[in-house]
């Protein structure tokens, strides 16, 4: 099974008689809206940090040295898009990257441009 092979669990794609990849207008408004919401670099270390495994706020923004307030802001932003899902844990928020689309989307930006797919606080 290849990579891509993901997308034919979450949408309307097939394969045409000419050997062609097929893929419905809502799986291309799907993946427009995910690159938008991605274009922003601060959200693009989010996700990528949450990539494998889920964290709280404070995890993020310590790893990546920004403001609370501006993780929280980006965090938001990425929930309000259905890119990533949090869930109370006593004080504190954990999130997660939970659209597919989005995970193949950034691992396969990652691993064309050479760089490493884990998460970003790794070394940390």
């Amino acid at each position: 099974m290849t990579r891509g092979a993901v997308f034919f669990e979450y949408a309307d794609v097939f394969i045409s008689t000419e050997g062609r990849l097929v893929v419905s207008d809502q799986v291309c408004e799907r993946v427009a809206e995910v690159l938008k919401v991605l274009g922003h670099p601060i959200r693009l270390r989010i996700v990528q940090t949450l990539l494998t495994e889920e964290s709280c706020v404070k995890n993020i923004w310590s790893c990546l040295d920004l403001p609370q307030a501006t993780v929280s802001q980006h965090l938001s932003i990425l929930k309000g898009k259905g890119v990533v899902d949090s869930a109370r844990e006593g004080v504190s928020m954990r999130y997660w990257v939970s659209d597919d689309i989005s995970k193949m989307i950034i691992t396969s930006l990652m691993e064309h441009m050479g760089m490493d797919c884990r998460g970003a606080c790794l070394d940390k």
